[in-house]
């Protein structure tokens, strides 16, 4: 059956080098949603498990790591990656910041996405629209997500 993307399998096709950035600490519940989001769509996630300066901590863990599943969830993806951070929290943005920098030099588009939100919609209208940046021809964006 043919997807809404254009592809027999669902997933998007990997013209663009895009892909989002998740921060998360002990979020099973909107994390795991966000995730098996992004992987029908076929995006590319990289998510940061890191506590933040001020977040309260969750767990007994030594590590200070998220324990609630949701990290074997993305160890287990196709298409997302762990990042771990040291176990000392950090101002809000930090590591966020860091792999921001890094993915941009093999990126040419980062979405930053809280583990709350997931893309509803025509995802090929976001597509078109990186497209038009890309090639810097002047365009109005539609972003309706």
């Amino acid at each position: 059956m043919k997807s809404g993307n254009g592809r027999k399998d669902g997933k998007l096709p990997s013209l663009l080098k895009f892909c989002v950035l998740v921060g998360f600490y002990m979020d099973f519940d909107a994390g795991a949603r966000l995730l098996e989001n992004l992987d029908k769509l076929g995006i590319r996630s990289f998510w940061i498990d890191s506590r933040v300066e001020g977040f309260p901590k969750l767990s007994n863990d030594p590590e200070d790591r998220s324990n609630d599943g949701l990290r074997e969830l993305i160890h287990a993806s196709e298409f997302a990656t762990l990042i771990d951070t040291p176990a000392k929290p950090e101002p809000a943005g930090y590591w966020m910041s860091k792999c921001f920098k890094q993915l941009g030099e093999e990126y040419q588009f980062i979405m930053v996405m809280g583990c709350d939100e997931y893309i509803t919609g025509d995802i090929r209208l976001l597509m078109k629209n990186l497209d038009r940046l890309k090639l810097d021809r002047p365009a109005k964006l539609e972003f309706q997500l």
